[in-house]
């Protein structure tokens, strides 16, 4: 499962997020392994996106990545995409 984060997330967000998949699990009698869970930083601070991390229990996704077995992201005009940001 991955999940992106936008510019508006904050701490409290992210614990009502991890709270939903908790009654999910729950519910559903299944299991999340946050261990393989990976978020994703789009115009976030590289030190809160590390508290996130921290309270998610999940690892950091990096560019490019693998989804479905199809590497999205790589390169660009040449360049290689190591990350990316949204400044407004």
């Amino acid at each position: 499962m991955t999940h992106y984060l936008g510019v508006q997330i904050n701490l409290k967000n992210i614990l009502v997020m991890k709270s939903i998949m908790r009654m999910f699990e729950l519910a559903s009698s299944l299991e999340i392994n946050f261990y393989k869970t990976k978020l994703g930083r789009c115009g976030i601070d590289h030190s809160i996106m590390n508290a996130f991390l921290d309270v998610l229990n999940c690892k950091k996704m990096e560019i490019p990545f693998t989804y479905l077995g199809v590497s999205v992201g790589g390169t660009i005009g040449g360049h290689v995409l190591e990350g990316y940001d949204i400044k407004s």
